[in-house]
């Protein structure tokens, strides 16, 4: 396998509306007018974390910067979020000379991605970095140009995985443009189109992660990639990427594990047939005994065929929200891979106080009166509950 990365980075040091070099008609601020600036310290707020490529170009340019101006320039990182969290806060900053932001190109892309982040907001003032475009392969790769790359991925069927660092990015962006010259065709979102075994339009590349447009998760990817070499070089029987299958975590406080179909979903998929569970956790004792009562546990089910509601039928999705909703996730992630039965899942022994007693509770609502619940069936609109 010729495993391809595409690498192109340009940083653009960006600020609201002023000149560092205090040239513009006025710049304002707690330090008074442009013949005092700065007098105070300078914020450069960077969109990536600490340690990486960006981080360290963004220190280093402070630490010329702070020779040339006399004051401090502090770096704050702030990643995440595609680099929006960054640029959104460069941008509510006053426009006073002391909130700079070292922020990639790629805030002229996310507008498209659903981000209220657009160029306008910033004026550049100076460019930190440029990185040409490479494409990459093992030193004994027998590619030596882009038209050998292409050349070869139509005519070797199954044989490239091309990488790239996420939607929305500049790579993104280059990846796309090789795909597109291998004759890869991409959806209305700016992702590489497939099918659920992971293959392109063009039969000789897969495409897996980001690019891919399903979960945009690192576990996701992984598990993508596992998925695409063993269909590529497999003989036998080829696997699907099923996106219900695969847990995600939002890690807000408390945080909040998702896995398969939402209660909305399942209502609409299974015609009256799918059930809910519900289960706060102020009626989990080891959330009490914590004092950490806030979320709750909800899980779904849907028939099984041929036998239908027969033991439960099976899991079809799950969430749980509390401070361990991210592991406890995981055991309705496994009965959904597993096909197993939820009574199963009931009759199994939890230990005595654990936060997983909550999942043989809430899975004993659809056999039982547990405590006075009992499962329902689901609604089209989802409801939340007490």
């Amino acid at each position: 396998m010729v495993r391809i990365s595409i690498v192109l980075r340009t940083m653009l040091l960006v600020a609201l509306a002023l000149a560092v070099a205090a040239c513009g008609p006025s710049v304002s601020g707690s330090g008074g007018g442009t013949e005092d600036y700065p007098s105070e310290d300078i914020r450069l707020i960077v969109q990536a974390e600490a340690g990486g490529t960006s981080d360290l170009t963004a220190r280093t340019a402070a630490g010329i910067a702070e020779k040339k101006l006399g004051t401090n320039i502090v770096v704050e990182n702030r990643p995440g979020a595609a680099g929006s969290i960054a640029m959104k806060q460069v941008a509510s900053a006053q426009p006073d000379g002391y909130t700079l932001g070292y922020l990639p190109v790629e805030v002229s892309m996310l507008q498209y991605l659903g981000y209220d982040v657009k160029p306008s907001d910033y004026a550049m003032i100076a460019q930190g970095v440029q990185v040409p475009a490479t494409l990459t392969v093992r030193a004994d790769s027998p590619y030596e140009t882009m038209e050998d790359f292409v050349r070869a991925a139509k005519e070797q069927p199954n044989q490239m995985s091309v990488g790239n660092s996420g939607p929305g990015s500049i790579w993104h962006a280059a990846t796309g443009a090789v795909e597109q010259e291998a004759g890869v065709e991409l959806d209305e979102r700016g992702f590489v189109k497939t099918d659920d075994y992971l293959r392109t339009t063009a039969p000789n590349i897969w495409s897996v992660g980001d690019v891919a447009g399903k979960l945009q998760f690192t576990h996701a990817a992984d598990e993508m990639g596992r998925i695409a070499v063993g269909n590529a070089f497999g003989s036998f029987r080829q696997r699907r990427f099923r996106s219900e299958r695969t847990p995600w975590v939002t890690f807000t406080s408390p945080e909040v594990g998702r896995v398969g179909l939402s209660e909305e979903e399942a209502a609409e998929r299974f015609d009256g047939a799918a059930q809910v569970a519900f289960l706060p956790m102020t009626e989990v004792d080891r959330a009490v005994a914590a004092d950490e009562t806030d979320g709750f546990l909800k899980v779904v089910t849907g028939p099984r065929w041929p036998v239908g509601g027969l033991a439960g039928g099976r899991i079809v999705g799950a969430t749980v929200m509390c401070s361990t909703g991210g592991e406890l996730i995981h055991e309705f992630a496994l009965a959904i891979r597993s096909g197993m039965f939820p009574a199963r899942m009931a009759l199994t022994t939890h230990a005595y106080p654990t936060w997983s007693m909550g999942v043989q509770k809430v899975i004993g609502q659809f056999f039982l009166d547990i405590e006075g619940r009992k499962a329902e069936p689901a609604r089209a609109g989802g409801s939340l509950r007490s």
